[in-house]
């Protein structure tokens, strides 16, 4: 398995601005190369996959008892072509956060005066800031920020009782 921690370090993918510690398209669509011959038909998907795959992945591939990790088994897509399941994805670094479900993409500065940016990504895969929806879609930017806070109290929990016997 070959991968990187963020695809702005590849190079540009033709975004307009510096992006930092921004969560742009940019930034957390990363590339991922797997070769296993005999297992692994050589190919390409445009599945939606998150770096927090890779572990319950090679807990399964191994035969490994499961946990609950963070992420899904990857398996099925990469051994038959198989969908991954739909669910939200998350971001955090020290200034921003993003969530993604579907094509729905929302954006925020960790500040609390902090004006959430959303973007659908199929009509807007650039994410283009003249194109932030937020104030078109509402209820789509609650449904998103509760989802995040959510996503975020089940990590300070599962922090709490990490690494303990």
């Amino acid at each position: 398995v070959w991968t990187t921690d963020h695809g702005d370090g590849l190079a540009s993918h033709g975004g307009h601005f510096d992006k930092g510690g921004y969560m742009t398209e940019e930034v957390v669509r990363i590339p991922m190369a797997i070769r296993w011959p005999g297992r692994i038909a050589p190919g390409v998907t445009h599945q939606t996959a998150h770096s927090n795959d890779l572990f319950p992945t090679f807990l399964g591939i191994s035969g490994a008892d499961p946990l609950e990790p963070d992420g899904v088994d990857l398996a099925q897509l990469w051994l038959k072509g198989e969908a991954v399941p739909k669910r939200a994805l998350f971001w955090r670094t020290r200034s921003h956060r993003a969530v993604r479900s579907g094509p729905w993409k929302l954006v925020a500065s960790l500040r609390d005066d902090a004006k959430p940016e959303l973007y659908h990504l199929g009509n807007d895969p650039a994410e283009s800031r003249s194109r932030n929806l937020a104030g078109n879609a509402p209820e789509t930017v609650e449904r998103l920020l509760k989802a995040w806070s959510a996503w975020q109290v089940d990590v300070a929990k599962s922090a709490q009782t990490a690494f303990r016997p």
